[in-house]
């Protein structure tokens, strides 16, 4: 959440010369988001609810927005304003049901590609345990992989969004490929681990194996989603 404020403020920063060229107005119609942006914020605080709360930004800054600074400026901070979605935390109940399924996926996908190598790996409730080798895995909530496909949909949403070629569908196809890019490096990374326990022990998997197998996974992440970028932005400039 903060590093997603503080690349909204760069992101306000880096356009200020645009911005500053647009004349600034009161524009009434930011009512109509800001009205009931107030009003759900009310409601959640009544009940208690702080996610009710928070996702009442996302009707209250909008509004805000167009109410004291215009239509103009409005429109040049809307890529900006979509950020909001990211900082805004799940209930509970909704990331909790989410993780679990995220976790689910990753950890059957990832010991099917393990065992495709050798691992024999074999998953018993929250443990996974390999044929010859001491010691089990752990099943952890971690393994869902949810803040690592939060990170990257916002990374490249600020891709699509702030960076490169703004014309054609390059933007939403950057942003809609996010969350399997993230969603297969994560299962991939699963692997990795599993393979690491079967060869080295599962001591070594747990430590430096985990360690560098997340380094890895990011850094696949990365490379698909520059890569698809420079895919599509060639594609189109054709």
């Amino acid at each position: 959440m903060t590093r997603t404020v503080r690349l909204a403020a760069v992101m306000v920063w880096w356009r200020r010369d645009r911005l500053a060229a647009i004349a600034p107005a009161i524009e009434p119609r930011g009512w109509w988001l800001l009205g009931p942006g107030l009003a759900l914020h009310l409601v959640g605080s009544a009940l208690v609810i702080d996610s009710l709360s928070a996702a009442s930004l996302i009707l209250s800054v909008p509004g805000a927005v167009l109410l004291a600074e215009g239509r103009g400026r409005f429109r040049a901070l809307l890529p900006i304003l979509g950020l909001l979605p990211f900082v805004i935390p799940m209930p509970l109940v909704v990331s909790g049901r989410v993780a679990f399924e995220l976790k689910e996926f990753a950890v059957t996908a990832g010991l099917s590609i393990a065992n495709l190598f050798g691992a024999g790996a074999e998953r018993t409730g929250a443990s996974i345990a390999f044929t010859g080798v001491d010691g089990t895995l752990l099943v952890a909530d971690p393994c869902s992989g949810l803040r690592s496909l939060v990170a990257l949909v916002t990374l490249g949403y600020a891709l699509a969004f702030f960076l490169g070629d703004q014309r054609g569908l390059r933007r939403w196809v950057i942003l809609v490929a996010s969350a399997p890019i993230a969603i297969l490096s994560n299962s991939l990374r699963i692997a990795a681990i599993c393979l690491i326990a079967r060869a080295f022990g599962v001591d070594t998997a747990k430590g430096a194996g985990h360690e560098s197998a997340n380094v890895i996974a990011w850094t696949l992440d990365l490379v698909a989603l520059i890569g698809l970028d420079a895919l599509l932005t060639k594609r189109w400039r054709r």
